[in-house]
């Protein structure tokens, strides 16, 4: 089966589309602020992964969906977290529609510093696991709206695909139907802006800078940024030597 993908009118911006779904499974919003370069015009809102990975060291866990009371027990692997996640998107590659501006779904979380030791292994390992915290935590999206800013289009975009790599007809027209249910409906109502002069009066919070002081403040900083920033993205980009294959190829 071919992907669905159905334009939409609606009122919501991708901020209140996350409202709308309440703090829902897994809900992701990925925002641009480059309107105007073509290559970040979209933002993205997903939902409700059928696939999530987490890692601490060599010890792996996928999950079918979310964990929770109805899913079943999560599978554990132990290896290299880069090589195991490598093969879960391999199965999840879509060729059908490689021509598209945006993905047909994705693999979002987040990746932390810790698994610098599966690529580099001789770099030391100081770091004291205080919060206990995965080393990676990501779900995999089947689904997904598309915000096109340049041209004021939304859509929708459903794939069907499920944990083992297969794709479902009803199940991409299942998460259609319930993407499609909240942008008809009307974006949450936000409460007036208090005025400036109303701060005074939030529960005795107080600033420790004047106005003037904040813009001198920022004034000084931003001389340093400026020197800083090319070091900083030269060293970024050392570091990354090795590319990643991005998933859900669209």
């Amino acid at each position: 089966m071919r992907p669905f993908i159905v334009e939409a009118g609606t009122a919501h911006t991708p901020e209140s589309l996350v409202e709308r779904l309440g703090g829902g499974p897994g809900v992701v919003l990925l925002r641009t602020a480059a309107f105007d370069w073509p290559a970040a015009r979209y933002s993205f809102v997903a939902a409700r992964p059928f696939l999530t990975f987490r890692s601490w060291g060599p010890r792996c866990e996928i999950a079918a969906g979310l964990q929770g009371p109805d899913q079943p027990e999560p599978q554990i692997q132990f290896g290299n977290p880069w090589k195991i996640l490598d093969g879960l998107m391999a199965r999840c590659e879509l060729l059908e529609e490689i021509d598209r501006p945006f993905p047909l779904g994705g693999c979002f979380g987040f990746w932390g510093y810790d698994l610098k030791n599966f690529t580099e292994p001789k770099l030391p390992h100081r770091a004291v696991n205080d919060l206990e915290l995965p080393d990676c935590h990501v779900g995999f999206y089947d689904s997904l709206v598309v915000f096109d800013h340049q041209l004021g289009q939304v859509s929708v975009v459903s794939t069907g695909l499920r944990p083992d790599g297969s794709r479902s007809e009803s199940h991409a027209r299942e998460q259609m139907e319930i993407w499609q249910a909240a942008l008809r409906a009307e974006p949450p109502a936000r409460p007036p802006c208090a005025p400036v002069e109303a701060a005074a009066d939030l529960g005795g919070v107080v600033a420790n800078f004047s106005r003037t002081g904040f813009m001198a403040a920022v004034e000084r900083a931003l001389p340093s940024r400026r020197r800083l920033l090319p070091l900083i993205l030269t060293a970024a980009i050392s570091k990354s030597r090795r590319p990643r294959r991005s998933c859900f190829c669209g």
